[in-house]
């Protein structure tokens, strides 16, 4: 993580002296240097602040706490959006290390969204160690209590980081909490419609921990409660997809596109008819989504791949282009398995 806050440092002070050899008239340099004034000023604290975290004392990582504060007063005063997520970094981890988790959690999760709504992509540069960020804010979480927010921070930490050994461990932790949790609550609740999202987030636990078989037992519950419900419907074509059974995938999803447009549900259905071998059907379905949502990484990776299937090389790469620089995140996005063929 500090190695991280020093290479933030990098961006924070070349991104000065840009802006400064673009100025043209003098009350804009007057107006530049002031500016630059406050952003030294920011860098200065969040500077001292990680050589303070350095120390790993009490004491010295209190005062970094005080410096990593007003280092980011500066950075919102100037929108300085990347150091924002480093200084928001830096203050999490200083929470997290003195054993604050519940103040460890604002900071941590801010970093994260900034870096998220400003299409950053920190995650996918090694030497900024996101990595830390989600595994300290997971960890923050699981110590206050939270085990739903804990199980669904490790989940995202560990499809951007499926080698991470520790993510993986404290993911299988908060599983176990959060079903055991989800196990108490349902069974101290008698409001039916309650109990219907209780038994759809146990289901989905279930499924995300490759539990299927528990996970059909609280689809086929939440239809005793709903019989119409989509979240139902959602969860036995996701069993469906991942144990291959094609028909019955493309029966679930297509239920739910019958209700309205369902982004997850074009996608998945598109994809069990691709896998199945019916290559048209699967263009159709997908080319129909994708209009509905030209922007999801997963339906342009899925279409992506049914073009490369029918030689419609060019179109392929456009939506793998399209799902890389979307989530790039997700390695496979940005390493399709290609299969060849020959161009439209």
């Amino acid at each position: 993580m500090l190695g991280a806050m020093s290479a933030f440092m990098l961006a924070f002070t070349g991104g000065c002296s840009e802006a400064n050899n673009n100025l043209e008239r003098k009350n804009e340099q007057l107006s530049s240097a002031r500016k630059v004034t406050q952003e030294d000023s920011s860098v200065f604290f969040h500077k001292r602040g990680l050589s303070s975290l350095r120390m790993r004392t009490y004491s010295s990582i209190e005062q970094a706490i005080d410096d990593f504060e007003r280092a980011r007063e500066g950075y919102e005063r100037n929108e300085n959006y990347t150091g924002l997520v480093g200084v928001n970094a830096s203050l999490g981890t200083a929470y997290f290390m003195i054993g604050k988790y519940q103040e460890a959690i604002s900071p941590l999760k801010l970093a994260l969204e900034i870096n998220e709504e400003k299409g950053f992509h920190f995650d996918t540069q090694p030497d900024k160690e996101m990595h830390l960020v989600r595994l300290y804010l997971g960890i923050s979480y699981f110590k206050t209590g939270d085990f739903e927010n804990a199980f669904n921070t490790f989940y995202t930490a560990n499809l951007f980081y499926p080698e991470n050994k520790e993510i993986l461990a404290w993911y299988s932790k908060a599983a176990r909490s959060f079903i055991k949790e989800l196990k108490t609550q349902i069974n101290g609740e008698s409001d039916s419609a309650k109990l219907e999202i209780l038994h759809a987030k146990l289901g989905d636990a279930y499924l995300k921990a490759g539990e299927l078989k528990l996970a059909n037992q609280q689809a086929l519950l939440i239809q005793k409660l709903n019989p119409n419900s989509v979240d139902a419907l959602r969860l036995l074509g996701q069993i469906s997809f991942e144990q291959r059974d094609w028909n019955n995938a493309k029966h679930y999803f297509q239920q739910i596109l019958e209700s309205g447009p369902d982004e997850h549900a074009y996608h998945e259905l598109g994809a069990a008819y691709l896998n199945s071998g019916d290559l048209n059907k699967a263009l159709v379905v997908l080319e129909e989504g994708i209009n509905l949502f030209p922007n999801s990484p997963r339906m342009n990776f899925v279409l992506g791949l049914a073009y490369d299937r029918a030689g419609r090389r060019d179109d392929a790469t456009r939506c793998f282009e399209i799902a890389c620089s979307t989530m790039p995140e997700r390695r496979e996005y940005c390493n399709p398995p290609r299969i060849g063929g020959h161009k439209k």
